[in-house]
């Protein structure tokens, strides 16, 4: 992957907690922001960047945790334990100091590039992120894979019913959001699909498009690892579904 920028961008939350990150870019086009998943920005991550930026995209990622370039879960889990202020306050309904420092990133992105708005896809521990997300201003698509947090509450995705109101709100004047999952994944299981279809696709409304891959054997990550490393299928199909999405979206 070639990574044409990188730079470092600070900001300070509202209840005073500084966070800064370096951001990379790469590819040219709409602007897509992706957030990593747990193995961090490994060459699996890289590849997907590579195969968005093929498609006419400009691609963002934040380094948010992990040392770039490396596939470490454990490791990468252990530090997600140590900023979980940061990261965790999906599973008490807070506020998470680090989606106040996306939301920023978000809107400078769109200055940035001028465009009406961007698109943001999260993963795994990130998947949350993106549902939120899709309230910012500065967003008009949004797409959720394997939606991870809150950890071990698999009948919960973490939002207080405040934030809830404003991602369904924000919804019905953009348009559905995508989320994708493996029917065998242990991490985001079939209860988290559940509850994303019962708090967002409340009445006639569909807020959100949920996609249960079939697989008999243990996957997760459908479009990094299973993509790129295993060549499944149905990712394969499901990646040209979040292609057309964002063209058609941003």
């Amino acid at each position: 992957m070639e990574l044409t920028t990188k730079y470092l961008f600070d900001f300070t939350t509202s209840n005073g907690v500084s966070i800064s990150h370096d951001v990379y870019e790469s590819g040219l086009g709409k602007a897509i922001l992706l957030l990593q998943e747990l193995p961090g920005i490994d060459k699996n991550t890289m590849s997907l960047v590579d195969a968005l930026a093929s498609k006419g995209f400009k691609v963002i990622v934040p380094h948010l945790f992990g040392k770039f370039g490396k596939s470490q879960p454990v490791a990468n889990f252990l530090k997600i334990l140590c900023i979980r202020k940061e990261m965790d306050a999906f599973a008490r309904n807070l506020e998470s100091p680090l989606l106040e420092w996306l939301h920023s990133l978000c809107k400078y992105i769109k200055d940035k590039e001028k465009v009406d708005g961007i698109g943001v896809i999260g993963m795994c521990f990130t998947g949350n992120f993106a549902i939120s997300l899709i309230s910012d201003s500065s967003v008009q698509a949004a797409v959720t894979s394997q939606p991870s947090l809150p950890i071990f509450k698999h009948k919960e995705i973490g939002f207080s019913k405040e934030r809830i109101e404003e991602v369904k709100t924000a919804i019905d004047k953009k348009g559905p959001i995508l989320a994708y999952r493996f029917e065998s994944d242990k991490m985001c299981k079939k209860e988290k699909f559940n509850a994303l279809r019962e708090q967002l696709n409340t009445g006639s409304a569909l807020r959100v498009i949920t996609k249960e891959l079939p697989s008999e054997k243990k996957k997760h990550s459908v479009i990094t690892k299973e993509l790129f490393e295993n060549a499944n299928e149905l990712s394969k199909t499901s990646f040209e579904e979040i292609v057309s999405y964002f063209n058609t979206r941003l």
